[in-house]
């Protein structure tokens, strides 16, 4: 993945919870329905792996434009503010 000319690597559950998020066209997608997508057996592991997201995708990691928390339900992705080259 590339961003802003530089290459990313994400891990094989960040990859799992972008890929889930993307085919979900901006629908909040419920934390249960993400953990289990990506293989991850506690919340806590889902919270890191948003945040390490997070921090790789979003252009300032504390205002966030792209990957939204819907409180109490999950995530969703905007994607007017997406823009990733996805080559290899």
């Amino acid at each position: 993945m590339i961003k802003n000319g530089e290459r990313i690597t994400l891990s094989l559950s960040e990859f799992k919870v972008l890929y889930a998020l993307i085919r979900n066209k901006g629908k909040a997608i419920k934390n249960e329905e993400l953990m289990a997508f990506s293989d991850l057996a506690e919340i806590s592991s889902l919270y890191m792996c948003v945040k390490g997201l997070r921090e790789k995708i979003e252009q300032d990691s504390k205002n966030l434009t792209i990957l939204i928390n819907q409180k109490g339900y999950g995530y969703f992705m905007e994607f007017q503010e997406l823009s990733i080259d996805y080559t290899e």
